[in-house]
Formats: C-alpha cells, sequence, structure tokens
C-alpha cells in the first residue's frame, strides 16, 4: 500500500481530515498530531499550508470576478487608437485615468471605454500585479464612472472638517 508520502491523493485526504479536525471538531494540535501519528509541528505546517491554499483560492476567484467586470478585451488595433504607447506608464491608475479620458474626448460611452482603458492601464504589468490592479478598478469602478460622466461627488456635500464644531 502506498503511502502518503508517495500518493498525493492521499496525502491531501490526509490534510483534509487535519483540517477537517481542527475546524470542525476544534481539536488542539496536540490532538491531531496523536491522531494521525505525526508531530505538533508537522501538524502546524500541514494547516498553514491548507490556510495558504484556501487564500490563494479565494484571490482568484476575486480576480476572476473582477475580470469579468471588464468584459472581452479591446481588439489589438483599438487600444493604440485610445492612448497613443508612448503616454501608457508603470502607474496603472494615471494610465487608466488619461486612458478614460481619451475615450470621453472620442465620444465613447463609459463600458466601451473602460474595457479598452482597463486593458490599456493593464498591459505592461506581469499578470500577478495585473490581477491586483484589477481588483483595485473593479472596487472602484463606480468611482471611475462618475468621473467619466461628470456626476456631482456624492462626498462633497459632506461639511469640510473645518466646518464641523
Amino acid at each position: 500500500m502506498p503511502s502518503a508520502h508517495q500518493d498525493p491523493a492521499i496525502a491531501a485526504a490526509r490534510l483534509a481530515e487535519m483540517v477537517e479536525a481542527r475546524t470542525v471538531e476544534g481539536l488542539s494540535h496536540e490532538k491531531i498530531a496523536a491522531r494521525f501519528g505525526v508531530s505538533r509541528e508537522r501538524v502546524r505546517q500541514r494547516l498553514r499550508y491548507a490556510a495558504k491554499v484556501q487564500r490563494d483560492a479565494e484571490r482568484r476567484e476575486r480576480a476572476e470576478e473582477a475580470a469579468g467586470a471588464f468584459g472581452a478585451p479591446p481588439a489589438a488595433d483599438e487600444i493604440p487608437d485610445l492612448l497613443p504607447p508612448s503616454l501608457v506608464g508603470d502607474h496603472p491608475p494615471t494610465t487608466l485615468r488619461l486612458a478614460l479620458a481619451a475615450g470621453r474626448a472620442s465620444g465613447r460611452s463609459f463600458e466601451e471605454a473602460w474595457t479598452a482603458a482597463a486593458a490599456v492601464a493593464l498591459s505592461k504589468l506581469p499578470p500577478r500585479e495585473a490581477d491586483e490592479w484589477r481588483g483595485v478598478f473593479a472596487s472602484t469602478r463606480d468611482g471611475w464612472r462618475s468621473a467619466y460622466e461628470d456626476e456631482p461627488d456624492p462626498l462633497a456635500a459632506l461639511p469640510r472638517a473645518e466646518e464641523c464644531p
């Protein structure tokens, strides 16, 4: 019979059992170690690994959801039309702002400009950094839309700090 070290399926099943023992049953590291015949340190390592895998999966899921907010990427010949390559910089928010301004000046709707501008702003970034910025842009999209459509700032109605008693 193969050991857990040789068979990844067995190792994954044991890890799942350890996580369940910790989260569902509330067992201590010592009790889990005794149940599985491993050291407490090994239990800690495996549970930390499981937590990291879970965080990475959640991060990927959020990035995929955020990517869906951008729609289909623009055609390659559409991007230079929006913003000259010389203006695409290393600071994604600035590039996004410039690209949105160009889209607005050309009469595009926010939706059309947003998809193209986001693609331009993220085009020079490594994939992992682009995913992080994609999430930031998705979470601030309503603010970008308000500015694009010249809507008044909802915070402008609030009193300034110096006006507060």
